[in-house]
This record gives C-alpha cells, structure tokens and sequence, in this order.
C-alpha cells in the first residue's frame, strides 16, 4: 500500500492507485485480514491526505482538541509522517503495541490545560495486552508488573488488584513514554524511528506553559529527557526508576506526597495516588 512522504503528494498517489476509492479498498483489504486485531489501521480518506499536513483529521481525533493546537506543527513535520507510517508498515508485518489510537492515550485523557504532573517512562510494554498508552500502567485484568508493584508500594496501596492508571490520567497526572509503539518481544524495538523527536517537543511544549508542573522522573533516561525543563518555574523530582533492579533507591523518595504538597501550596487539587478499584 502506498504511504505519503514529503516526497510524494496525494496526486502521485492517485496517478498509480487510480482513485481515493481504490486507496479505501486496500486499506479495508488491510483491516479485514487483521480480523479486528490491534494491527488494523484507521480508513485513509482524503481529508487526511492533505499535500501540507496528513493524517490531520486522524490525529487530532486521536489526541484530543487541546493537544492537537499546541503541536500542530509538529505533526504536521515530515519526521512524523515518516515515523507514523513507518509505525503503520510494521502493523502489516508483525504485532505492535499499543494499538493505534491507544498510541496516544496519555493526550487523549490528560489534556495540556489540565496537566499538574508529568511521569516519563522509555518505551511501552512489549508482551501482549499490557500496553495501554500511559506508562507504566497497564489494562484491568492483565497481572501488575513489577515496576508498578514498587510504585504502589511507594504510594502504600500494595492492595490494588491491578494496573490501570486511567484515574490518574483523569486527574491531571500526564504519563508519557518517549517511544510510543514497539515490537512484541522486542524492547526499544522502534528506537529511532522518530518518537524521540516527538515526545521531546512534547516536553518542551510542556515546559513553556504558563503553569506549574511536578515533573517525577525516574532513572537515568526520564531525568535525561528532562533536562532541559525549568527548574526555577516547575517542580522536578528526581530518583532511581522503580525497577526491581533499582527498587532499594526509589522506596522512600516520597514524590508523590512531594507532589501533592507543591500542588497544594499553589491551591490546586491533590492527587488521590491510590488508583480507583
């Protein structure tokens, strides 16, 4: 199936393919051999196929009206069009985590104007049903990985029957992972492919904002993503990641009542950590 680049525009498309509808049927062609798996793609119409900016309709719908506005520019940069459909070839080939539109959840549920905290992880889980596009949490239903299982010890809730930080997300707290897509099995597995880009003109959108943010980071690679966020005008905590491997360092870093401390000394709402059963 053919793909736009900044190379090609809408009209070579249809000089080979013959017409729009010809387009639809292959990607239908496409879903239908998918048998409603996380691989299908969404129906590529024309109005996401503009010369200056594809996939705008798609995305926005994916991302979320606030969103979409503060990175309209970036999505609309050859770099991502590339990565996404890159991201779209693999479908076709192997399994990739999470599904399309679940690639950006963490936007969708946590809009710009609403976000008071911002938790950074590297790349989604790899196995499947595990990743939901909010790092570290993961589906009802699907057993609490180990990370998390430190994070809630950290929190005091070691009671919670499962994963799902949807209700964080509903609070404000904005969970993203530098890479959004990655292979079964294969971990870091789309590094390189352009989310590093993406997601640190998303923090750099972030740090620009008119309002304070708690920034938890943890370990080496989420304080590295950060660098460059003001220390002066947001709230930046740092410790070890929660890993078992580095648990010993993160138990006891009290981010989380360090979080809600400085949110209340600006007078906005504290965050209920212990995730809703």
């Amino acid at each position: 199936m053919p793909t736009l680049d900044n190379k090609r525009s809408v009209k070579d498309i249809l000089d080979t393919e013959g017409s729009v509808e010809s387009l639809e049927k292959k990607t239908r062609k496409i879903n239908e051999n998918c048998n409603g798996s996380n691989n299908a793609i969404n129906l590529i119409t024309f109005s996401d196929c503009s010369d200056n900016f594809p996939y705008e309709s798609l995305l926005r719908s994916y991302i979320g009206d606030e969103w979409f506005e503060y990175l309209k520019s970036e999505l609309a940069q050859p770099y991502f069009t590339r990565c996404f459909e890159t991201v779209r070839r693999k479908r076709q080939i192997s399994k990739v985590y999470p599904s399309e539109q679940m690639m950006f959840l963490a936007f969708k549920l946590t809009p710009i104007s609403k976000v008071s905290a911002v938790i950074i992880g590297q790349d989604p889980y790899h196995q499947p049903g595990q990743a939901m596009g909010l790092c570290f949490s993961v589906p009802k239903g699907v057993t609490v990985p180990p990370s998390l299982r430190n994070i809630y010890k950290e929190i005091g809730c070691t009671d919670v029957p499962h994963g799902d930080l949807t209700s964080w997300a509903n609070q404000g707290v904005f969970m993203l992972n530098s890479l959004l897509s990655v292979e079964e099995g294969k971990p870091m597995s789309h590094k390189g492919l352009g989310w590093e880009r993406f997601t640190s003109a998303v923090i750099s959108t972030l740090n620009s904002i008119d309002r304070k943010i708690v920034f938890l980071l943890w370990g080496k690679s989420a304080q590295t993503k950060a660098e460059n966020v003001c220390k002066n005008k947001h709230k930046v905590l740092k410790s070890a990641h929660p890993s078992p491997l580095s648990q010993k360092n993160f138990i006891g870093c009290g981010h989380f009542i360090k979080c809600n401390d400085f949110l209340r000394e600006l007078n906005r709402p504290e965050i209920d950590w212990v995730p809703t059963k």
